[in-house]
């Protein structure tokens, strides 16, 4: 098994390389779901108590760089709620950096943090497994298909 720092560099360079493509190139969702899924388990397991580690803080600035690409333009090649999507749960794993784990249960990710309004609840995906995820996050999709029109 990889040690938690070469981990970390590809994780990092997977970021950093979304970065640069997901205005120009069609964006792999299914890689990108699964890079979603990876980061959320590299910091659940590699980060301790409140704080991160100075040295990791890249990983936070790339996926803080894409959650701003994706707030002003929607990702090439994806439905516009998929991208909305990449979006939320980019936001959900800049707020673990921030605050930690806070969600209903210790393996989830707030994947709503720029839809939910003040005092309500905000929808979490459950990370206990890849597919658990990738349920969630197809639902939500499904859930804004009719608010940007994309129903055939």
């Amino acid at each position: 098994m990889k040690d938690y720092d070469s981990i970390y560099d590809d994780i990092t360079a997977q970021w950093d390389e979304l970065l640069e493509t997901i205005r120009w190139e069609i964006v792999d969702l299914d890689k990108v779901k699964h890079l979603i899924y990876d980061t959320f388990y590299y910091i659940k397991c590699d980060f301790k108590g409140d704080s991160i580690p100075r040295e990791k803080l890249e990983l936070y600035k790339y996926i803080c760089q894409v959650c701003q690409a994706l707030s002003t333009e929607y990702a090439v090649g994806i439905r516009q709620s998929e991208s909305h999507m990449l979006h939320a749960c980019a936001m959900g794993l800049c707020f673990l950096f921030e605050h930690g784990f806070l969600g209903y249960s210790g393996n989830s990710l707030l994947i709503g943090l720029n839809d939910a309004v003040s005092g309500f609840y905000v929808p979490e995906a459950d990370m206990t497994t890849y597919e658990s995820f990738d349920k969630a996050f197809d639902k939500s999709a499904d859930d804004l298909r009719e608010y940007y029109d994309e129903y055939e």
